[in-house]
């Protein structure tokens, strides 16, 4: 307990959401917040809802805005710290990302903002954005760039490890989903009922992956700090103990298995 004690006084001290996002938006079924940040939980009649929302925005010729946010270390601050420090690192990642959201885009009647906790994960929390305009969309860059350089918060005496999260985005203005969003909005013109869940989940990936890998690659950093080629066994061990509880996106899985082999061969050779 009194690590953690020590450990609070380095979070800052402005950890709530910003006034305009404590309210439950009312069209949403399951009202009942998580019990870190109070936001909702993307529970199924939730997500139904919010796509709905995501249909309107496409027929409109809005754009939508998808961000996940992953927190690093979270079992490592739980199992060596404590739960509370864990659930401080929760609503950190949360609170962060809404005040930047609350900076960049002011009250807008226009826009639509939803915070959801993620149904299976308490460390991971979804934002999106509905009904962004053309102009809106060149303001994401440096949204981005805000985000992605805030500090992590040093943990004394944990070497490698602090309070961060890792974030991805996807927004349906990009080329990449030119024509996925042609053919939604094509769906959507030609038959009313139908909900877009094929590019609402297209998008969620994409936000997803981004950051799982931008978190793997902290992690291997940690796992780097041990010298493959004088201690393979010791790397291997290393790998298996940060990164076996995580699905692994195909290339950082090949990325890593290629290092293993490289170091390998090269330990064999120095023998012959």
């Amino acid at each position: 307990m009194s690590e953690f004690k020590e450990h609070q006084n380095l979070l800052p001290l402005s950890s709530e959401l910003p006034l305009r996002f404590k309210s439950i938006p009312p069209e949403f079924p399951d009202k009942q917040p998580d019990r870190l940040a109070r936001i909702l939980i993307e529970t199924d009649e939730n997500r139904k809802q919010l796509v709905g929302e995501v249909a309107e925005t496409i027929k409109n010729s809005t754009y939508f805005l998808v961000i996940h946010t992953d927190v690093d270390w979270l079992k490592y601050l739980n199992d060596s710290v404590g739960r509370d420090l864990g659930d401080k690192a929760i609503k950190h990642s949360v609170f962060t990302v809404a005040k930047e959201i609350d900076k960049t885009f002011p009250e807008d009647n226009k826009l639509k903002i939803r915070i959801f906790r993620d149904t299976h994960a308490a460390d991971e929390t979804w934002f999106y954005i509905l009904g962004l305009s053309k102009e809106q969309l060149n303001l994401l860059e440096n949204f981005k760039k805000q985000i992605t350089t805030k500090p992590e918060i040093p943990l004394s005496n944990k070497s490698g490890r602090g309070i961060s999260f890792s974030i991805g985005f996807s927004h349906s203005g990009e080329e990449r989903y030119e024509k996925l969003l042609e053919e939604t909005e094509l769906i959507l013109e030609n038959n009313q009922s139908i909900l877009p869940f094929d590019f609402f989940n297209q998008l969620r990936k994409d936000a997803s992956e981004e950051a799982h890998e931008i978190k793997i690659e902290k992690i291997l950093k940690i796992v780097n700090s041990i010298d493959r080629q004088k201690n393979l066994e010791g790397f291997i061990k290393k790998v298996v103990k940060e990164l076996g509880g995580l699905s692994l996106p195909p290339k950082i899985l090949q990325d890593i298995l290629e290092g293993v082999a490289k170091r390998s061969n090269k330990k064999d050779n120095s023998h012959g």
